[in-house]
């Protein structure tokens, strides 16, 4: 019979506790790895959710740190694939569309240049139907990994999980260094099921009389810095100005743009995490032909406009400006502040 200590029951009870909340294991490469590179080299793959979206929590990658040997990782997400080279091209060549979602504390298993413990790494968010980009740079050790030569990438699929591995660089997110592909992860990771980001906070219509509940304002997220349009809502605000709405978007950073009907466009940077993220705004008045400035061209319908209200034929409620019901001098005053300005 073997006899536990104190010490090593605590542990197993740690363990077990810890293992229940590790999610769904999906065993990648099993090794052992037979190529590798230096510290600051990174290793880039591609993780798709096969149905419902996950969070990747946790994974074990082998390197070239000593047996117990402690060295970190820093985890970088983009939406789309990472993959693609030669050296000068493809995702990896670039910081473009990377977001750096956090750095991991990481320990070497028992063996030399052998498979880390358990790396608690920054949840990475994999929204459902989609593909979303990882980039690990590997601090202290170096990472290792299975390929030589240019084999066809390796796909691990579970059914719910599919992580597609993967290329190496040496100078990652520059055109410079060298360039490895295919290169494939030895370890594993570990998921759970992703609940959606809810995206929320206040908006002020500048000006606005009236209720702003119902009030509708057009949301749009970006990759931080702008380009394509990831995701578009609608939203009515309630009688306070709040908004919410749902996102499955990877988490990192990004651009929330927020436009009311009359009212110019205004961004702030977000940064988007499991559960939550968001902004407030404070919208500027004035643009009645919706082209996000205000210029003689909203003048000139307010003019057309100036002295209806509702039951009147040239009635035009963008150009009632202050929510009153009518077309006024008030209206006018709220257009002349704000004439020239541009919205984002």
């Amino acid at each position: 019979m073997v006899a536990l200590n104190f010490r090593s029951l605590s542990s197993i009870v740690a363990l077990t506790l810890a293992g229940s909340a590790l999610g769904v294991v999906l065993p990648l490469n099993p090794g052992p790895a037979n190529n590798g590179g230096s510290p600051n080299w990174a290793v880039f793959f591609d993780a798709a959710a096969v149905g419902a979206g996950v969070n990747i929590t946790h994974m074990t990658t082998a390197n070239t740190a000593g047996a117990g040997g402690a060295f970190s990782v820093d985890v970088y997400t983009r939406v789309g694939s990472a993959l693609g080279g030669p050296v000068g091209s493809g995702p990896g060549s670039s910081p473009a569309g990377w977001n750096l979602i956090g750095s991991a504390p990481a320990t070497q298993g028992g063996t030399a240049s052998g498979v880390s413990l358990l790396i608690d790494i920054p949840d990475i968010s994999v929204p459902a139907g989609q593909v979303v980009g990882v980039a690990v740079v590997f601090r202290t050790a170096g990472p290792r990994y299975f390929g030589t030569g240019t084999p066809a990438y390796s796909v691990y699929n579970d059914g719910a999980l599919q992580i597609t591995t993967g290329d190496s660089r040496s100078v990652p997110f520059t055109t410079t260094g060298s360039f490895f592909t295919s290169r494939a992860l030895v370890g594993e990771v570990h998921y759970t099921s992703a609940a959606p980001a809810t995206v929320s906070g206040n908006v002020d219509l500048q000006d606005w009389l009236a209720s702003l509940a119902g009030q509708v304002v057009r949301f749009e997220i970006t990759a931080s810095g702008g380009g394509p349009v990831l995701q578009g809502e609608n939203v009515a605000l309630d009688g306070a100005g709040n908004y919410s709405f749902d996102t499955a978007l990877p988490a990192g950073n990004y651009d929330l743009y927020a436009k009311g009907s009359h009212w110019l466009r205004k961004v702030r940077a977000i940064v988007l995490s499991p559960g939550a993220g968001g902004a407030s705004f404070s919208l500027f008045n004035g643009d009645v032909d919706g082209d996000n400035e205000i210029a003689i061209g909203d003048y000139s319908l307010l003019s057309n406009a100036f002295g209806s209200d509702p039951n009147s034929p040239n009635w035009d409620p963008m150009a009632d400006l202050n929510g009153d019901d009518e077309v006024t001098i008030g209206d006018y005053a709220i257009l002349s502040n704000n004439f020239g300005m541009i919205g984002d």
